[in-house]
């Protein structure tokens, strides 16, 4: 996986541009104003655009958007089929720069966000089993429309659902699958992951129906407990976020943002 970065530095009054490796050029961290990462992914069929911080004091001249285009300019440079990113919706500025360079929405998913959830928890009504990726891929061939669009989310990330891909994810994070009367209901993975206050527990869940979302949201409670961990980030189809309050550790301070997949194809 080949990573770049672009970075901003301010020098006395003016601002010049300085691309660098993340191979570990050594700059002043005081100078650095703005900066975008782009990981080339998928065996360089992909361009993932991330990392996007502007400094405060230096937001509204322009610099979000001097990244973005110059981003996806050395994206199209290193040969790859598309560019891609994740964005916040809710964020007045961050769903217009991806439009900036002709990238149009295809998914919303929603980020649900907990911190110290507690230890009680009623029984999940669906059973839970370990998956390996040839599984999962026969699996959600099986049913096309489990994960929408065959765009698997994981953490900040989403990959298409390939065997390939799948494989490679494997190594990172752990797949189950949740069966009720002997019928597929539910397909999630998990991963320990870094947060705003140390380790937490990521998960991703797709689900047939709310009974479904419920059940495996409260297996994947029990596995981040499992883990030693007590803050959760799960990713989720909208449609389920009305569901959210029958656990009742989640009913209260739980916070919830809409992220958009946005691509643009350069092929």
């Amino acid at each position: 996986m080949r990573s770049f970065k672009i970075v901003i530095l301010r020098e006395q009054s003016l601002c010049y541009y300085h691309l660098i490796s993340l191979n570990g050029v050594s700059i002043d961290k005081k100078k650095i104003i703005a900066f975008g990462l782009v990981r080339i992914i998928e065996k360089g069929r992909t361009a993932w655009m991330e990392g996007l911080r502007v400094h405060p004091r230096y937001k509204r001249r322009g610099l979000g958007a001097f990244i973005t285009k110059y981003n996806a300019g050395l994206s199209a440079s290193q040969g790859v089929e598309r560019v891609r990113l994740i964005t916040e919706l809710d964020n007045e500025i961050s769903p217009k720069l991806p439009r900036l360079i002709g990238m149009s929405k295809r998914l919303t998913m929603n980020y649900l966000w907990k911190k110290n959830i507690g230890d009680r928890l009623s029984q999940e009504s669906s059973e839970f089993h370990r998956a390996t990726p040839e599984k999962v891929f026969t699996l959600l061939s099986n049913l096309p429309g489990l994960v929408p669009r065959n765009l698997l989310f994981y953490n900040w990330y989403a990959l298409d659902l390939t065997r390939a891909n799948l494989v490679a994810l494997d190594k990172t994070v752990t797949f189950w699958i949740g069966t009720r009367d002997a019928k597929t209901v539910s397909l999630c993975l998990g991963l320990r992951t870094t947060g705003p206050r140390g380790s937490e527990w990521c998960c991703t869940i797709y689900a047939q129906d709310r009974s479904a979302f419920v059940s495996t949201l409260r297996f994947q409670i029990r596995i981040m407990k499992k883990n030693r961990l007590s803050d959760l980030l799960c990713i989720h189809p909208p449609k389920f976020h009305s569901a959210i309050p029958q656990i009742p550790q989640l009913q209260k301070r739980t916070y919830l943002l809409k992220f958009g997949l946005f691509e643009r194809n350069l092929r």
